[in-house]
């Protein structure tokens, strides 16, 4: 079933490398989850965020992007699945050399096991660091409304981003 859907990401960024100055798959896991858990879920729990990075042209100071991407939880109350579409903006052109920092918002849905499907908003800040031409060290800063939990849940994911073109 993930299997499954992991395939069709890869087969949307197939075709897509063609349509974009640069494409990337960004894969990150939730610190606080690995490491400490939260008041319901122990460490160790699974939170993997999956993300592909369809860039435009670069411009004097970065680059806009689109982004689906997937986020799933092996969360004590049940299976975690939220599917978004982003649009954002990265700054590649620092001081700091292999510094890049971008925003986005989306939107989408999440399908919760024990709280059903419904829409999502969504905002991230990211962070990344140059360590080779197509390799990214990056953390995501995550705030999604989680219209089950009736707030704003937050989440730091850490990860690699490599460019696949």
């Amino acid at each position: 079933n993930i299997m499954r859907k992991l395939a069709l990401l890869l087969v949307l960024v197939v075709m897509s490398m063609n349509a974009q100055e640069k494409v990337s798959l960004n894969v990150s896991v939730d610190g606080r989850l690995a490491l400490l858990g939260d008041e319901n879920n122990s460490p160790l729990t699974a939170n993997i965020l999956v993300k592909i990075e369809m860039q435009g042209n670069q411009q004097t100071w970065g680059f806009m992007h689109i982004a689906p991407e997937y986020e799933y939880a092996d969360l004590s109350s049940g299976n975690y699945h939220r599917y978004s579409a982003n649009v954002g903006y990265t700054f590649n052109k620092f001081a700091i050399e292999r510094l890049e920092v971008g925003g986005a918002m989306g939107f989408g849905f999440i399908i919760h096991k024990s709280h059903g499907t419904f829409f999502s908003l969504g905002a991230q800040v990211d962070f990344g660091y140059r360590v080779t031409d197509r390799l990214r060290f990056v953390t995501t800063m995550q705030l999604v409304d989680r219209t089950e939990k009736r707030r704003l849940v937050s989440s730091i994911f850490g990860g690699v981003k490599y460019y696949l073109n």
